[in-house]
Formats: C-alpha cells, structure tokens, sequence
C-alpha cells in the first residue's frame, strides 16, 4: 500500500513539475468483492494458462456457497450465491486482483494507474504541447476517455462502478481555476477539492495540510 501511495504521490508531483495542472480519478466499484462473476473469472484463468488442479480447487472453493440474512433473531431461509468471494477471507482480495488483471489494459498507456485491492487510480498525464488555456479542458476530455473505457469494462465483465464514491480531483498552481463538470455516458463525476485515498488526504495543492490537519486531530 505504502508504495502504490508513494507512486502516485510522486506521478502527480512530477505532473506538477512540468505543467501548472492535471487530474486524477479515484474508482470506488459497487460492492466489489460480492459482484465478482464465476464464469468471467474462468475465462480469464484459462486465458492465463491457470493449472486445472488450481481451477478445480477455485471452483470447489466458490461454487456452491450459500447465505441467509438474520435480522435480530429472525432468520431467512438459506439461498444459493452465483458471484462473489466470502467476505474476510485472505484469498478474496487475490482472487479479485486476478480477475481484473486485465482492467488497467482498457486504457491508454500515456495514464498512469494503479489497482490495490478495489482501489483503483488513474492520474491524466498531461501533453506539454497542451497551452495554459487548452490544459483544463483537455484533462476533462481525457477523464471521459478513461471513464467510457471503465464503463464498456465494466459492463462486459459485470463489476458495477459505484459512481456516488467515485470522484475525481484536480491538482493545480492555478488560482481558483475554472473546472468544468465531468458527465459521461450520463454519469455525472463529482469533483472534489480534496480526497481520501489508501488512508491518505490528498489536497488539490499537493501540500498535505488537510491530511496533517487529520492527524493532529486524532492526537
């Protein structure tokens, strides 16, 4: 974890460095671990040439599971679960990391990204040819590039984007830059001046005064 924050601390830094702005989108997928679809998920094992022993194991361990809901000391009866890992478990993150491992192929490689467990972030690289007046608008075309890329995988391989929790920020020198809504495919992408991201706040300046302003809170 500590690296991949560490990553994408320093991709921004040296955006910044080159250009006065540039923008990063942080994904949130709805009820990740419990959507993960079986029949997607052997597909791509056979694609990655998994060993049948380890296949058949997999299907042993996730086909066939059932649940029922308790609500205080009423219990439903016991129903059959069709996608999904068990919940807690320590090989559910790897199982969903696997099933992914194509998912940061869907877009273009000029973007820095990076998935850990269900987190997953893209920082827009920006062009040096883009001029001051193009750099804003062009990062929000970019932004719909990679949101219509995740949402065409996303529907293909049944992993819903929770686009309530997913947000995206711009980091900028600028002052009070003017920011333009982010709508694709009829999903609007709330901005945030501020997010949280593997524990840490990251501010639209870079300078972690929110995220010192956190800790000395828990003090």
């Amino acid at each position: 974890m500590a690296m991949c924050l560490v990553s994408i601390i320093d991709k921004i830094g040296q955006c910044l460095a080159l250009n006065t702005a540039t923008a990063a989108i942080f994904v949130d997928f709805k009820t990740a671990f419990n959507q993960l679809w079986y029949k997607g998920l052997w597909l791509k094992l056979y694609k990655l040439d998994c060993p049948a022993y380890l296949l058949a194991w997999l299907r042993n361990y996730l086909v066939g599971r059932s649940a029922y809901i308790e609500l205080k000391e009423t219990k439903s009866t016991a129903f059959t679960l069709y996608k999904g890992v068990p919940e807690g478990s320590r090989i559910g993150p790897a199982i969903f990391i696997v099933y992914h491992y194509d998912l940061l192929n869907c877009m273009s490689l000029l973007h820095w990204k990076h998935i850990f467990a269900d987190d997953l972030s893209i920082v827009i690289s920006p062009s040096a040819t883009w001029s001051t007046k193009e750099l804003i608008p062009n990062l929000v075309k970019q932004l719909k590039d990679v949101i219509s890329s995740l949402i065409s995988y996303a529907t293909m391989w049944k992993q819903p984007i929770n686009f309530q929790k997913t947000n995206w920020t711009l980091f900028h020198r600028q002052v009070s830059p003017a920011i333009a809504p982010v709508i694709c495919k009829g999903y609007t992408i709330p901005h945030e001046t501020k997010v949280k991201y593997l524990e840490t706040i990251l501010d639209s300046k870079l300078s972690f005064s929110s995220h010192i302003d956190y800790i000395e809170s828990k003090i």
